[in-house]
């Protein structure tokens, strides 16, 4: 399984991160993890892949706004891709992905990379995993 990531730049919650944790440990046969190398959520999710399961290929999408790109994102990354604007590389990881996992910091909203991805992954079909702030997850 080929699994995309996104999230906010604030960072997971305690407990977006032990959900997050509890999902990735039960996906069955996830080969690679896309990934947008920011700061914030996205690096706590590479971090935490790469502590449970070293074997999964990650996949570096770094964007043009390099005072948000994560160096400990991606040195954990196997292949890093060209550099992106965000908007087109958070297309660029629904569209090489299975499933979404999205990380919000609270509700939809326009202006919001978390949510535009989430919103292209509808587009495209893809199912997704919403963790919420508090933990709690939906399906889509």
């Amino acid at each position: 399984m080929i699994l995309a990531f996104t999230g906010s730049r604030s960072g997971l919650t305690p407990h977006q991160a032990a959900a997050l944790e509890a999902l990735l440990e039960s996906l069955e046969g996830l080969t690679a993890l896309h990934h947008g190398c920011c700061l914030g959520a996205d690096e706590d999710c590479a971090l935490l892949l790469a502590q449970i399961n070293p074997s999964v290929l990650q996949v570096g999408h770094p964007c043009n706004l390099l005072a948000q790109v994560s160096q400990q994102a991606l040195a954990v990354c196997r292949q890093v891709l060209p550099v992106r604007p965000p908007l087109n590389r958070n297309h660029d990881l629904v569209d090489a992905a299975q499933l979404l996992i999205a990380c919000p910091d609270g509700p939809e909203r326009l202006h919001s990379g978390t949510w535009a991805t989430v919103r292209h992954a509808r587009k495209q079909g893809k199912p997704i995993h919403l963790l919420w702030p508090d933990g709690t997850g939906t399906q889509e």
